[in-house]
């Protein structure tokens, strides 16, 4: 089984805020797209990485220096206007030995060995899988002035995360139907669903945090730490 990751790191990364994209930010000792591409390379179940960034970062000499050490990876592409976009263009570059794409958001940076090695065996028997977490937590709907509308019953309801694995042919399929219906989705896992097709939920974990704004990087900081102190 021939599994490539695709890690998408070609957003600006707005609501962190400074004058480069959050992924270029130092977490503790490098950058924090770094993580993510250490776990991944040294992932078995990982066979090679895209990696898509922002166009004006691609062949950037600094980028490309601090990537080389990476042997997994084996292409770095340029991202489009949408998330949609980015990773159209990373399938474009995925070997032509692929068997399962791992699309894996590079602001993620702690993807679980565990959780992505059971969503490419689930992908395998059912063509798409992806992490994602049960809500626990009372939801509620709001109107435009904040208040309430609705209290939505929680039974069944996840947050999705990355890893989200698919069948090659599948995922390309998918991303080609929505193009044509000029359809937008916010993970990839919605292409999939949009053509009717099923879609696996594997439990992840609190670890498999995502960074938005600045202050993400202190919580990052701190599950590293213990990560590190589970491993000493």
């Amino acid at each position: 089984m021939i599994a490539t990751a695709l890690v998408l790191a070609g957003g600006r990364g707005e609501r962190v805020g400074g004058e480069i994209p959050k992924q270029f930010c130092r977490l503790l000792n490098k950058p924090l797209l770094h993580y993510c591409l250490e776990a991944f390379e040294f992932m078995g179940a990982i066979t090679s990485m895209v990696v898509v960034m922002p166009p004006e970062y691609c062949e950037t000499v600094q980028v490309k220096m601090d990537l080389k050490h990476f042997r997994k990876i084996v292409a770095i592409v340029p991202g489009g206007k949408k998330r949609q976009d980015s990773v159209i263009n990373g399938l474009l570059a995925l070997p032509e030995d692929t068997e399962y794409v791992v699309i894996h958001d590079g602001a993620r940076p702690f993807p679980p060995v565990k959780g992505t090695k059971n969503a490419i065996e689930a992908a395998r028997e059912c063509g798409a899988a992806i992490l994602a977490c049960p809500i626990t937590d009372t939801v509620k709907k709001a109107d435009q002035e904040n208040l309430v509308t609705e209290t939505i019953n929680r039974e069944g309801l996840w947050v999705a995360q990355t890893p989200q694995v698919f069948r090659k042919d599948l995922i390309i399929e998918a991303y080609r139907h929505i193009r044509k219906k000029a359809v937008v989705v916010t993970d990839d896992a919605a292409a999939v669903e949009e053509m009717g097709k099923p879609v696996r939920l594997i439990p992840s974990t609190s670890r498999n945090v995502k960074i938005t704004v600045k202050r993400d990087f202190g919580v990052a900081r701190r599950i590293w730490e213990g990560m590190r102190e589970e491993h000493s």
